[in-house]
């Protein structure tokens, strides 16, 4: 018996295909538009936010609940090995300042995207001169003090000691029939 409820999740998290390939096709001006103020649909894809968090008032109701599905399903298509220091900044639900998630755009134009844009060689934050230096921006101290504060701790510390791995992976509580079927219908052969 075909499952409408799994059906209707599937159908949706398959959009996230046609929105991630390189095309310049015309249904993405919406999304994308809407999104701009976030980095565009495709780039919050990659994203680790949280819908509750992120300010969504021009999204049409359909792109919205695409967004949600994927947030809610994304873990089962993806192994979380995430290491601190590639975790994207922009949008990340773990670093928020008064309580949102940050978006620079200034600083994502200058190709600041993940921790790792932000650390020295010797994975320490770079000090605000080097960082004005290595990216051109002029940035004030609270700002750049604030974002690497922002930063969860625990990150902080597994930056200090980076060359051990992680062994973290999230288990999907999903049952294996239902996790196929989202897959077939997201990539068919």
């Amino acid at each position: 018996m075909i499952d409408f409820g799994l059906m209707k999740i599937a159908l949706k998290i398959a959009w996230i295909q046609r929105i991630r390939q390189n095309s310049d096709a015309a249904w993405k001006v919406i999304p994308e538009y809407a999104l701009s103020h976030l980095g565009g649909f495709a780039f919050l894809l990659d994203c680790r936010y949280d819908l509750n968090l992120l300010q969504l008032h021009d999204l049409p109701p359909f792109y919205h609940s695409v967004l949600k599905y994927w947030q809610d399903y994304r873990p089962m298509f993806s192994e979380d090995m995430t290491q601190a220091q590639n975790e994207i900044i922009w949008n990340n639900s773990n670093i928020l300042i008064n309580k949102s998630t940050i978006f620079f755009k200034h600083w994502y134009c200058s190709g600041i995207i993940r921790i790792q844009d932000l650390l020295d060689v010797d994975f320490t934050f770079l000090f605000l001169d080097k960082f004005r230096r290595k990216f051109h921006l002029q940035v004030p101290f609270t700002t750049s003090y604030g974002l690497i504060n922002a930063t969860p701790s625990s990150w902080r510390r597994k930056l200090k000691t980076t060359n051990s791995s992680t062994s973290s992976g999230n288990s999907s509580q999903k049952s294996p029939l239902k996790k196929s079927l989202l897959i077939l219908l997201m990539w068919p052969s």
